[in-house]
C-alpha cells in the first residue's frame, strides 16, 4: 500500500520484463492525478460563481440606479404625498429582490439542465462524477442571490430616499 514499496515492485517488473518495454502507471498516481484535475475543476466552477455573481449584482445596481433616475418625477410626487425615506428603501430593494428572485429562479430553471450535462461531459472525459441537487444547496443559493440583490440595491435606494423635491423636479 506505501508508494514506495508500490513503485519498488513496479520497478522490478519492468526490469524482469523488460524486453516487452512494460509500461506500469501505478494506481496511486491515477488517484492523485484524479484529484488534482478534481480541485482544478472546482477552482475553475468557482471563480465563475464568483464572476456571475459580481455580473449579477453590477446588473440589479445597473437596473435599479437607472429606475431612480427615470423616475424623479414619480420619486417628486410621492415626496410631496409624504413619503418617508424608508418608504423609498422598502421600496427599491423590493424591487432589486425582486429581480434577483426572478433571476434565481431562471437561473434554476436553465442550471440545473446544463449541471447534469456538464457533469455527464465531464465524467466521460476526466472520471465518474455524480450530480448532487440538494435542497438546502438550492436554499443556500436562494439565500446568496438575496444577500447580493439586497447590497446591490441599498445604493439606489439610498439616492432615491435622499433625492430632494427640487433635485427630484429638475427637468433635463
Amino acid at each position: 500500500r506505501a508508494p514506495r514499496a508500490v513503485d519498488r515492485l513496479i520497478s522490478q517488473i519492468e526490469h524482469r520484463f523488460q524486453r516487452w518495454r512494460p509500461s506500469v502507471q501505478p494506481a496511486y498516481a491515477e488517484v492523485e492525478s484524479a484529484t488534482e484535475a478534481f480541485r482544478l475543476l472546482t477552482l475553475a466552477l468557482a471563480a465563475m460563481l464568483i464572476l456571475v455573481a459580481l455580473l449579477g449584482s453590477l446588473g440589479i445596481l445597473d437596473t435599479l440606479a437607472l429606475n431612480v433616475l427615470e423616475r424623479r418625477r414619480e420619486i417628486a410626487v410621492l415626496r410631496v404625498l409624504g413619503a418617508t425615506d424608508t418608504a423609498f428603501l422598502l421600496s427599491f430593494i423590493g424591487e432589486g429582490m425582486t429581480l434577483g428572485i426572478v433571476g434565481w429562479f431562471l437561473g434554476m430553471l436553465l442550471g440545473y439542465p446544463a449541471g447534469r450535462l456538464l457533469t455527464h461531459q465531464l465524467s466521460r472525459v476526466l472520471f465518474s462524477l455524480e450530480y448532487i441537487f440538494e435542497a438546502k444547496i438550492v436554499l443556500a443559493s436562494l439565500g446568496f442571490v438575496l444577500m447580493l440583490t439586497v447590497s446591490a440595491g441599498v445604493g439606489p435606494a439610498l439616492g432615491a430616499a435622499h433625492m430632494r423635491l427640487r433635485e427630484a423636479l429638475r427637468y433635463e
